[in-house]
């Protein structure tokens, strides 16, 4: 196997990291160990490193000693320096580390890999406040949880589509399921969509947001194509993308028509809150430009 690198793991608590360096092992690295500074300045001189993690707090020679003097033989090698408090995110992330593997490869039903992603975002958040160099191992993690998802998707996906009583809550089910039992009961409803939204950055974002809120963080599927045109014309029309063709042709736009893919959401609402006789009024405002985000003013795309 062609190695991807030679990774220098200087800690003295070597031993603590052998699920990592196995992993990355795994996926093609070459891991040098040196469990003090002296040793990994000797391997520096005897061999060539393309990266090295460095531990700041070692016996002896400390970490910020062991990096001047590597800087001394090669001011451009790349380091890591691996911190007190990222020490402590390392050590936690470490203790999670091979559960989070098994997850991965023991999820079979969606309730499972929805716990999986808000782990794998929960400890990317974690990592990247910490500035660990974990983080990259946390990647590779989150690539074979996409390849495995990838899989149950495409094992369920036909499923879902033959049986929408029984699918789970996908982009066409969001006003029947959400919004409408909401409006039933005289509550009124502000539906926000944003476009390419993650649950790592609503993470961020919910941060700032929870004195002010609660929240109900079920996520939902989103239709295949993901692209405006089919997902989230799928959400505002509450109909797969062939429906809104075969039923209001004249909203559809096809794939290979230069005319925008998303000017049609509007109408596409009025025809929905239609098909279930809702007599509500609504407002929509699309916010597509960043001057409108910085005054917070909109123009009304439609009001009734």
């Amino acid at each position: 196997m062609k190695s991807e690198g030679v990774l220098l793991w200087v800690d003295d608590e070597i031993e603590l990291l052998k699920p990592y360096i196995i992993f990355l092992e795994k996926k093609g690295y070459e891991v040098v160990e040196a469990t003090n500074g002296q040793d990994a300045i000797d391997i520096c001189q005897e061999r060539d490193v393309d990266l090295i993690f460095l531990d700041e707090n070692m016996p002896g020679l400390t970490g910020l000693e062991t990096l001047s003097r590597i800087k001394e033989l090669n001011a451009s090698m790349p380091v890591v320096m691996v911190t007190i408090e990222t020490e402590v995110t390392n050590s936690n992330y470490q203790q999670n580390f091979s559960k989070l593997g098994m997850q991965i490869n023991d999820s079979y039903s969606l309730e499972e890999w929805t716990e999986v992603y808000k782990r794998l975002v929960f400890w990317e958040l974690e990592l990247a406040d910490a500035n660990s160099p974990m983080t990259e191992m946390l990647k590779m993690q989150k690539a074979e949880a996409n390849q495995g998802f990838a899989k149950f998707v495409a094992k369920n996906y036909q499923s879902w589509l033959d049986h929408p009583a029984e699918r789970p809550l996908m982009s066409p089910d969001i006003f029947k399921k959400k919004v409408f039992p909401l409006l039933s009961e005289g509550e009124q409803v502000y539906l926000i969509v944003f476009d390419n939204f993650r649950y790592d950055q609503w993470r961020v974002i919910s941060r700032e947001l929870a004195g002010l809120f609660s929240f109900d963080e079920e996520l939902y599927l989103s239709i295949l194509p993901t692209a405006t045109q089919y997902a989230r014309n799928a959400i505002f029309s509450g109909l797969m993308p062939k429906q809104i063709a075969d039923m209001y042709p004249e909203l559809w736009v096809d794939e290979d028509t230069e005319e925008g893919k998303n000017l049609n959401e509007e109408p596409l609402i009025w025809k929905q809150m239609e098909r279930y006789r809702r007599k509500e009024s609504f407002a929509y405002y699309k916010l597509n430009l960043s001057r409108h985000g910085e005054t917070g003013v909109a123009v009304p795309a439609a009001q009734q």
